[in-house]
């Protein structure tokens, strides 16, 4: 009956395929403790990994309610609302996220936000604070070289692309094989005008 290792062993299930027992698992955790703001944030985290967004968003809004001091079921419900297009909504619920606590998902999420809303300055000096608590992140250094390419600053924009190439190959260098790494090595080379590179990773 200890939510911490069942909300744990969920996850197991769920990266093994086995998502109608993860569901049950997550579901009967609820029930159980209804009290615990920690098993509405992983059901509904269960739900948004599925692309389920309508049954995401009501049980980490509740997880909210119960913990209003936590930043991750706000993170996460910012990117329920993100993935929904939701933009103004996901940035006023991440402005809490990261009031409540700086964190490195949170300044992503809302730099997102912000991208997608055309406040791409606001949106790199968010990208840029979740680089600084997230340094090794690739995707993040990508993030910061769209905001600058947009914003009209190509040199900067350079220097973030170039970063996350040198942050993916560090990656590679332990994961040689991981397909979606070198997807996104591909895509940094590209981005940086290195066409020979990015068509040879590619292949």
């Amino acid at each position: 009956t200890d939510d911490e290792t069942l909300n744990l062993l969920s996850l197991t299930y769920d990266d093994a395929g086995r998502t109608l027992q993860a569901e049950s698992l997550l579901k009967d955790a609820v029930k159980r403790n209804s009290a615990n703001w920690v098993n509405y944030n992983f059901l509904g985290s269960f739900y948004y990994r599925h692309a389920q967004y309508t049954q995401a968003e009501p049980l980490l809004r509740a997880a909210t309610e119960l913990a209003p001091d936590s930043p991750s079921p706000l993170s996460n419900l910012g990117g329920v609302l993100l993935a929904e297009g939701r933009y103004k909504d996901a940035e006023s619920v991440l402005k809490r996220a990261v009031a409540v606590k700086p964190n490195w998902i949170g300044y992503s999420n809302l730099g997102t936000a912000l991208f997608h809303q055309a406040g791409y300055q606001e949106a790199a000096r968010m990208f840029e604070k979740a680089s600084e608590l997230r340094p090794a992140d690739d995707r993040l250094s990508r993030n910061l070289g769209d905001a600058y390419t947009l914003m009209g600053e190509p040199v900067k924009a350079a220097e973030a692309y170039t970063r996350a190439v040198q942050q993916a190959q560090k990656l590679l260098a332990l994961r040689p094989t991981d397909p979606q790494l070198l997807e996104n090595l591909a895509l940094y080379y590209a981005k940086l005008g290195q066409k020979a590179n990015a068509q040879s990773t590619l292949a």
